[in-house]
């Protein structure tokens, strides 16, 4: 038979094993001397808290440890790059340790390669002033032989060399035939299949063409085809001012790498390039000297 002192018992143990969660632990003692008859009191005191106060603060050091050390390390790439010579860029940027993709050094190469893309290695000069002045004659001479009937014949130059050299082929042809032929120039920058790349407010020259086309032979002169593309546009800028009868290409440097099915009638010089080299026409009506010359750029 259960007696009163193992109910007291048993509820003691009951309490304490449901307030070890709650933060309170409970006591059951006995009576305080052998002779007492009386059941046993049950004393409550406060339990301490299970946590640990120690690792809480080291994991709070610790995320705040991180997030300084992300915060130091974010922008070192940008303080590498931002408003330095390039000596204390590539000093700064060896002594600092980023472990990010996008390195100081790669910074670094990227500026460089960018600045170096127009150096020049190797300047030639193609033609001398006597050169160009015996091509112009040429071209000339291959007009007249091509179309023997100067009265249909007309020249235009795409600004802004090829209209001084159309001027001296039409100066050349007065010399040695006593005929003044038709002149004209033309400007194609509003006719360029690339006019929303060159800018938001590209230069426009004037076109003179005092004359009609219409039922000419019209011969366009440029200084250099390359892509074909200027010439292309020059073709379709032609065609608003008449219908002509033919259309004939004169260049004083065909340089290749064409992109479009066009061919020079008549050419000055043939010159094999790269397609990352630059081939320069100077002309003493724009740049005070005649000379042709190619630029050779170092290959990144």
């Amino acid at each position: 038979m259960v007696g009163a002192d193992d109910v007291v018992v048993g509820l003691a143990v009951g309490a304490e094993v449901a307030g070890g969660g709650a933060g309170a632990s409970t006591r059951c003692s006995g009576p305080t001397n052998a002779g007492s008859t009386g059941p046993p009191s049950l004393e409550t005191t406060p339990a301490t808290s299970t946590a640990n106060p120690a690792r809480t603060s080291t994991v709070a050091e610790v995320r705040a440890n991180r997030t300084i050390r992300r915060r130091a390390r974010a922008p070192r790439w940008k303080t590498c790059i931002s408003g330095l010579t390039p000596k204390r860029l590539s000093a700064s940027c060896t002594s600092s340790r980023v472990r990010n993709s996008y390195t100081c050094r790669s910074a670094i190469t990227f500026k460089y390669r960018s600045c170096e893309a127009g150096k020049e290695r190797q300047v030639t000069t193609l033609l001398g002033a006597e050169d160009v002045r015996r091509a112009v004659t040429r071209i000339a001479h291959e007009i007249v032989e091509r179309d023997r009937d100067l009265s249909l014949l007309a020249i235009v130059g795409i600004r802004a060399r090829g209209d001084a050299l159309a001027s001296r082929i039409r100066e050349a042809i007065r010399a040695n035939e006593g005929v003044d032929l038709p002149l004209g120039a033309i400007d194609i920058t509003l006719y360029r299949d690339d006019l929303t790349r060159i800018g938001y407010a590209p230069v426009v020259r004037e076109s003179e063409i005092p004359f009609s086309v219409a039922d000419r032979v019209v011969v366009l002169v440029d200084d250099v085809l390359f892509t074909g593309r200027t010439v292309r546009a020059a073709m379709d800028a032609l065609v608003d001012y008449g219908r002509p009868r033919a259309i004939r290409l004169a260049v004083l440097v065909d340089r290749g790498h064409r992109e479009l099915p066009i061919r020079a009638d008549f050419v000055g010089k043939n010159v094999p390039t790269s397609p990352d080299d630059d081939v320069r026409v100077h002309l003493t009506e724009v740049d005070g000297r005649d000379e042709v010359e190619v630029a050779v750029h170092e290959r990144v």
